[in-house]
């Protein structure tokens, strides 16, 4: 199943042609389809460029304001700065989905399952995290051992289940 994220649904650079350079084409050019003039500081070469997140997802990254977000955050900066306007992030969304001309309704409901997804996923990685023997593990019960006075054949056990852990995590 493929991930939907805001890049499946508005290209930062569609936005830049469609938003920003339409008010001063001369000084908002694009050099390439990565790198454009930076609205978000007084910038003159372009300095903004897009890359993609682990999730595929659009970012833009700007190297002389040092300013970088997904389109949402993009828009949101640049209604502040040019048009005098404070968005929330849902504001935003539906302002986006207005210029690119999509359903609002789609693209939060997808947005919102994607991130459930997202969700799960975070949560069973932090419970498998939780079920290894780590090295809080292996001193807690190195120090219950030494009051208990457990015998060498102990502590034999714990070191080789650490020794196995940090194998098992770096495969």
């Amino acid at each position: 199943m493929e991930k939907t994220t805001l890049s499946t649904y508005f290209s930062i650079v569609e936005y830049y042609k469609k938003v920003v350079q339409p008010l001063n084409p001369a000084h908002y050019r694009i050099k390439s389809d990565k790198m454009m003039v930076c609205p978000l500081h007084d910038d003159v070469n372009p300095s903004m460029g897009i890359i993609l997140n682990g999730k595929g997802e659009e970012l833009y990254h700007c190297f002389g304001c040092n300013r970088w977000g997904n389109i949402v955050e993009l828009h949101k900066a640049v209604s502040r700065r040019l048009f005098k306007k404070y968005l929330s992030d849902d504001e935003a969304l539906k302002d986006l989905c207005r210029v690119f001309n999509v359903d609002y309704v789609l693209v939060s409901d997808s947005i919102q399952e994607s991130e459930k997804d997202e969700d799960i996923r975070q949560e069973v990685a932090i419970r498998e995290a939780m079920d290894r023997f780590d090295i809080a593990d292996y001193q807690r019960m190195f120090t219950e051992g030494k009051l208990k006075k457990k015998p060498i054949a102990y502590f034999n056990t714990l070191t080789m289940m650490m020794i196995a852990e940090m194998k098992e995590s770096e495969s």
